[in-house]
């Protein structure tokens, strides 16, 4: 079966404004002609940052807790089988969320052992590339392609100035950038490549599963289910925009990632939409719903927040309060979603108190019905006397 309008409208939404936002950074100094219009070392803007990061991880963390997993929980108490396996009490979805839990950190540690541990066999400790990949959701660790990083590569991204180009490099970086390596060889810039795409496709794999959630949503969820994914998903596409830039990435390299980021959701949505469509077995769908909870609460507590309180210790020094604004940035998340919910089960709890009531009717008037022959028996009985 195909899928309904709203999804692809919701599809094409998360991937056009994705990509809108991945290519900004590079638009903004383009027109302005000015590499340091966007200020990344100032403390304004990692406060911003950090500020959206803990609202769109409150969001997710809200939905996932408030909206997905009682969406499992109902969905699994309608299916006999599982309870033909399980205890009536056994806590399944909770079950569920926990093995997506440990998918994703598997996931995670098989790419960060490819990434860092294989890195480590070949050439030096580079601290560097850890921090890298431990801000996997900002952005994505990408190969050199300037030797010492001079900026003067003529296939990296440049900046019209005065009259010149020059390759300018915006610092997203958690630690100093200023680190002069050595030029790969073939081989290491082989290695560093499929790291880089191992990376972008862990990101991704986040993405896909955010997708998911979506996807297999009905009309009426859906769309809080975009807002809690757009508010995340926004952000990173504009970070990884600016780091593309800042590792001073070839045109095809910052055209496919942004591009391939962007519409990897999108991707999920339609897989999504396809196994709701397709398929009768709830099963899967609550599985895969499952899968999803784990999979955010990972994304927020390994991901966004322990990145993000890591940020203020070497990061925003001058910001003394910046754990309590991220605090209260992460609370407004989580209100804003739990507020949401309420209404949304306001909602539904008066339809369902309307369903109820009919289907207790229903009873009600099969017992006047059946208190008919009882009258009418009397009503013999008295006839005959």
């Amino acid at each position: 079966m195909a899928l309904n309008g709203e999804k692809w409208a919701v599809m094409g939404m998360l991937a056009v404004i994705s990509i809108i936002l991945g290519f900004l950074p590079y638009l903004l100094i383009r027109w302005t002609k000015n590499t340091r219009f966007i200020r990344v070392d100032s403390t304004p803007y990692k406060l911003v940052l950090t500020v959206l990061s803990c609202f769109g991880a409150g969001v997710l963390l809200s939905t996932a807790a408030l909206h997905l997993l009682p969406e499992v929980r109902e969905s699994l108490l309608k299916i006999d089988s599982v309870w033909t396996t399980f205890d009536e009490h056994f806590p399944v979805a909770e079950m569920i969320a926990l093995g997506g839990f440990a998918l994703i950190y598997l996931i995670e540690e098989v790419a960060h052992f490819i990434m860092v541990d294989g890195h480590q066999g070949h050439h030096h400790h580079n601290p560097n590339s850890i921090a890298r990949h431990n801000s996997i959701a900002h952005g994505i660790h990408l190969p050199e392609e300037t030797c010492g990083g001079d900026g003067n590569a003529e296939s990296g991204l440049t900046v019209p100035h005065h009259g010149h180009h020059h390759s300018h490099g915006v610092a997203l970086k958690m630690e100093s950038s200023s680190t002069v390596e050595e030029c790969p060889d073939e081989q290491n810039s082989f290695a560093s490549s499929v790291r880089a795409l191992l990376t972008l496709i862990a990101l991704s794999f986040h993405e896909l599963m955010e997708g998911l959630a979506i996807g297999i949503q009905k009309e009426s969820d859906m769309w809080v289910m975009f807002g809690a994914v757009a508010s995340h998903k926004f952000v990173i596409s504009f970070c990884m925009g600016m780091e593309l830039i800042n590792s001073q990435a070839g045109v095809r390299t910052f055209v496919g990632s942004i591009l391939f980021f962007g519409v990897v959701t999108s991707v999920g949505i339609g897989i999504g939409g396809l196994i709701t469509t397709s398929s009768t077995d709830t099963l899967s769908v609550a599985v895969i719903e499952g899968l999803v909870v784990g999979t955010l609460i990972y994304v927020v507590c390994f991901e966004i927040l322990n990145r993000e309180r890591d940020r203020k210790t070497y990061s925003i020094k001058k910001a003394r309060a910046i754990g309590f604004i991220q605090f209260l940035a992460l609370g407004a998340g989580l209100v804003a979603m739990g507020l949401l919910a309420t209404m949304s089960h306001d909602h539904g709890g008066d339809d369902h108190g309307h369903d109820h009531e009919d289907d207790h009717d229903h009873p009600t008037t099969h017992h006047d019905d059946h208190d008919h022959p009882t009258t009418h028996d009397d009503h013999d009985g008295h006839t005959h006397f």
